[in-house]
């Protein structure tokens, strides 16, 4: 009884759901409703909000969230992420196209792929929560299009059908990587060197910084333990197998990529 009013009222007024002290929401059979996100409960102190999602969401899963955690348990479709302000969402599966168009800070895991335009006109709003964004498998073009801050890791990494963990064709799909973009700082998972100076014109590559480095392991390591990845942890460096063969973790098989900048009236971002 309890559980059907519970989804009576998020399907009708979740926001009226929230204020009656319901905090736990599971979501079945879900078949293209939008804007499944902590958004609709229509306040700005969703942290303890937990909605988990069975099923493919519409677009906008996510957007505009204010906190709490979000789990999509499948694919996910356009515009996902956007205008994200805080809180974590997670999708197992892909993701469609202009995923965090503006948003301003978060943390997003997708375990599968995002389509074109992902995280266009994101900025890193020193108001929110920072802008944290792992995609375990890779994006296509003009991903980070017109980007004013945040972190991404990319793993370039599939599951393939004998559940064995293989590298992707290249670790970003396409060209155009931050495009007109002023700032931001993408790490590529890419011991060999797949990924193409062709693909990002407007970037350039960075040094990755001795004192920087174990924050970026940190990261690396959350987005392959959110994919299911088994990390070696030895005497030494810690290490995965893909492929058949093992692969350290260390600046060596990574690339950060920056933009290149020198817009005009890009430098004060």
């Amino acid at each position: 009884m309890r559980e059907d009013l519970g989804r009576a009222l998020y399907q009708a007024k979740p926001w009226l759901a929230h204020e009656r002290g319901w905090r736990r929401f599971v979501l079945r059979h879900v078949r293209g409703q939008r804007l499944l996100s902590t958004a609709v409960m229509g306040r700005g102190d969703t942290d303890d909000v937990v909605i988990d999602i069975h099923g493919t969401p519409g677009e906008y899963l996510g957007a505009f969230m204010q906190g709490g955690l979000v789990r999509c348990h499948g694919n996910a479709q356009n515009f996902t992420a956007m205008g994200m302000h805080h809180g974590r969402l997670e999708v197992y599966g892909n993701a469609g196209k202009v995923c965090g168009y503006a948003s301003k800070g978060g943390e997003v895991c997708i375990l599968g792929d995002v389509v074109d335009r992902g995280w266009t006109n994101s900025v890193n709003d020193p108001r929110c929560q920072d802008l944290v964004v792992h995609i375990f498998g890779s994006a296509s073009k003009y991903c980070g299009e017109s980007l004013m801050g945040g972190d991404f890791v990319f793993g370039g990494l599939r599951w393939d059908e004998r559940g064995e963990l293989q590298f992707e064709e290249r670790p970003y799909r396409g060209t155009k990587l931050l495009w007109v973009a002023s700032r931001g700082n993408l790490l590529f998972l890419d011991p060999e060197d797949r990924l193409l100076p062709q693909q990002y014109t407007a970037a350039k590559p960075r040094e990755i910084e001795p004192a920087e480095w174990p924050l970026w392991l940190e990261r690396l390591e959350a987005l392959l333990e959110f994919g299911g990845v088994a990390i070696e942890r030895g005497e030494g460096e810690a290490s995965i197998v893909v492929g058949g063969r093992r692969v350290a973790l260390n600046p060596e098989t990574c690339r950060m990529l920056v933009p290149k900048g020198g817009l005009k009236g890009y430098e004060s971002h």
